[in-house]
């Protein structure tokens, strides 16, 4: 159970209800006499203030109008209740005074109700001395204490401040006694501000000569010092201006924490556990090094700068790149972290994005000039190019002898049929431009060419054949082999 002084008061010095608050339905009894009475049902909405404040005194005042005895009191107590309020007192009832004693007289069955009344408070309260806690509110020093609000008149303030000390000694004692007189005028002093506290000492007053009556004529005077020179309504409105600065930013916190997504979440949750340190803050250690806090972190988490990581997945030593950005080898695979996933967005989206055409309107332009694509085996057509792999053989300076002229190739199957490749000649001069500005192109020449060593002399007047076809001599196609 929590400390006394750790729970919240009972009640406070502002009231639940006033003369413009609608109060409950009234339970309606009537006598033999012909006489009525009236009370307010009681749910607990209005606090336990109410409860000491009307109900139970409207309760005992129809009883004495209507001639009760207090064997019918403790019987009918229970119509006043309502809610929660009624489920406790059966239980009270049923637990504590079951059955009623018989043959007691009107003063036994008095004490009987009030001590029903005792338990009854202490379990709405859910406490056993609900008075102790109440007295911690009261008096000063505590987390909750009574501060008399800066517009209220100290005589209405005393006022309400007698009737607290007066309400809390009703409730169910513990072991703190009520204060006396001397200790309850501390209490009451404690209650004003700091500045007209200060006032007063500076006035040359003692507060032991005081009374509660004294000190609020005292107060009154100065409160009316005050408002006639308007400090009292400017304190006012800067309070009032503090209060909204106040109730707008924490609403704006909130609004802002509920944009956040989980990434930014993570990111003050991981601030929080280093300190409040940012990540992007710059730091100085006198050597000139003012790399923000996210690379330095990288370095001491065994990440460097030349993307090698310090340790691998099983917990050895990893030299090797990691193939991100700033890799050694060339490779073109984006680095890790934000600045790789910001990159991947990137490329991604102008991956979807149209094409911008000339007339402004959207999709692909029909007049933007495409190349052809280039299929993958694109170095397996054209023999004078090595493939990556044979590159990197070649590098690793390899034993792998290249084919001579009358080698066999081991890749060949061993079928008769001619293996061709196509060989492109380099590209023409341009010639002179003609008279509509057009610079007419030379068709380049496609030689075919076999790889076969058995059939050179064949395709020797294969090509002859085709030379005199270029040039102008009268061959008859048909004679060609």
């Amino acid at each position: 159970m929590a400390s006394i002084f750790e729970k919240d008061p009972h009640f406070l010095l502002e009231r639940t209800w006033d003369d413009k608050t609608k109060l409950p339905e009234k339970q309606k009894f009537s006598g033999d006499n012909g006489k009525k009475a009236e009370v307010h049902f009681d749910s607990g909405s209005l606090g336990i203030e109410f409860f000491y404040e009307k109900t139970l005194p409207d309760f005992i005042q129809a009883g004495n109008e209507l001639q009760w005895n207090w064997l019918e009191t403790f019987s009918k107590f229970e119509m006043v209740l309502a809610g929660g309020y009624k489920t406790a007192w059966r239980e009270v009832v049923r637990d504590h005074f079951t059955p009623l004693p018989e043959g007691a007289s009107e003063e036994q069955l008095e004490k009987t109700f009030f001590e029903a009344i005792t338990h009854f408070v202490c379990a709405i309260l859910d406490s056993d001395a609900p008075r102790d806690e109440q007295y911690v509110y009261l008096a000063p020093g505590g987390d909750h204490r009574v501060v008399k609000d800066l517009l209220t008149p100290p005589r209405e303030h005393a006022r309400r401040y007698k009737e607290m000390l007066r309400i809390a000694e009703q409730l169910p004692p513990g072991e703190k006694q009520p204060p006396s007189e001397k200790l309850a005028l501390q209490w009451y002093y404690m209650t004003y501000h700091r500045l007209d506290r200060t006032e007063y000492v500076k006035s040359g007053k003692k507060l032991a000569r005081e009374t509660i009556k004294s000190l609020t004529e005292y107060f009154q005077s100065l409160f009316a010092q005050r408002k006639a020179d308007g400090s009292l309504e400017r304190a006012e409105i800067d309070r009032l201006r503090q209060r909204a600065k106040r109730k707008l930013a924490d609403s704006l916190r909130e609004h802002r924490d509920a944009r956040r997504g989980k990434r930014a979440r993570d990111e003050l949750r991981e601030r929080g556990r280093r300190g409040g340190d940012r990540p992007y803050r710059r730091h100085d250690d006198g050597d000139g090094d003012y790399r923000n806090g996210r690379d330095r972190r990288g370095e001491k988490s065994g990440y460097r700068r030349d993307g090698r990581g310090g340790r691998d997945g099983r917990g050895g030593r990893n030299n090797q790149p990691s193939g991100g950005r700033g890799a050694d080898d060339g490779s073109c695979e984006l680095g890790r972290g934000i600045h790789g996933q910001r990159e991947r967005t990137t490329r991604k989206a102008s991956a979807s994005r149209p094409f911008k055409r000339r007339d402004g309107k959207s999709g692909p332009d029909p007049h933007r000039k495409r190349s052809a694509s280039v299929p993958d085996d694109a170095h397996l057509i054209d023999g004078r190019y090595q493939s990556m792999s044979d590159r990197d053989s070649a590098d690793d300076g390899g034993d792998t002898p290249s084919l001579s002229e009358g080698d066999d190739d081991p890749s060949r199957d061993g079928d008769d049929e001619d293996n061709y490749a196509v060989a492109m000649a380099p590209p023409a001069k341009r010639a002179r431009t003609r008279d509509d500005n057009r610079v007419p192109r030379r068709v380049r020449k496609v030689i075919a060419e076999s790889d076969n060593d058995g059939e050179s002399d064949g395709d020797d007047a294969f090509m002859a054949s085709m030379d005199e076809l270029l040039k102008g001599v009268d061959v008859d196609p048909l004679d060609i082999d």
